[in-house]
């Protein structure tokens, strides 16, 4: 802030100030949002990446090999005498 001769600030320094602080606060307002949008793209992109590796990690693990039904079979040995 500027101040006059009298030692008071001026209308016009006043009004100058004020669009100042207004523009400086725009241009804050675009920056974050230009920030927002930054976060969003990072986050998304973030999920998928981890979707990926989480498929890629399952798609990794061995399976455990399935066994073939067991079949029992009854002891029939003859007995000879």
């Amino acid at each position: 802030m500027a101040l006059g001769l009298s030692g008071t600030m001026s209308w016009a320094t006043a009004d100058a100030d004020r669009d100042a602080a207004r523009m400086d606060a725009a241009h804050a307002r675009e920056e974050a949002a230009k920030l927002r949008g930054q976060l969003e793209a990072t986050q998304v992109q973030a999920t998928e990446l981890l979707r990926v590796i989480g498929q890629k990690e399952a798609s990794a693990r061995p399976t455990p090999a399935k066994r073939a039904p067991s079949q029992k079979t009854e002891n029939k040995a003859s007995v000879v005498f």
